[in-house]
């Protein structure tokens, strides 16, 4: 999943049209409190994310200010169903982002605001 991103990315699937703008798309993500959360918002991110009651999954690719990085992370037959902003797979997926963020971006000091989960739910659910 994190190479059909990179493919997109680099032209390398369709047309460069239809690369683009399928990259174009895939960096306006309406999902921004899993993953992308752990990444400064100023930082253009390419994500899809998927999501049924025992799975979920996410694959993104930053544009990191030290050079791309792509991941993907997926989880199945979740005992924790709920769509709450605590579930245990969304919990998951953040903390695995923010490692990444941390590993190729040392000398970042950014931290995503505190109880920006509680925002994000406040708003979408």
């Amino acid at each position: 999943m994190a190479t059909l991103l990179v493919k997109i990315r680099n032209r390398e699937l369709v047309s460069d049209a239809a690369s683009d703008e399928m990259y174009r798309m895939l960096s306006n993500s309406f999902y921004t409190d899993y993953a992308l959360s752990q990444i400064p918002p100023y930082i253009q991110t390419a994500a899809k994310q998927g999501m049924v009651n025992k799975s979920r999954s996410e694959a993104v690719l930053v544009n990191a200010p030290s050079g791309d990085y792509a991941f993907y992370i997926a989880t199945k037959d979740n005992q924790d169903t709920s769509w709450d902003y605590g579930n245990e797979a969304w919990e998951l997926q953040r903390n695995i982002s923010a490692m990444l963020w941390s590993y190729f971006e040392p000398e970042s000091d950014w931290e995503p605001a505190e109880n920006s989960g509680e925002l994000v739910r406040g708003l979408r659910y």
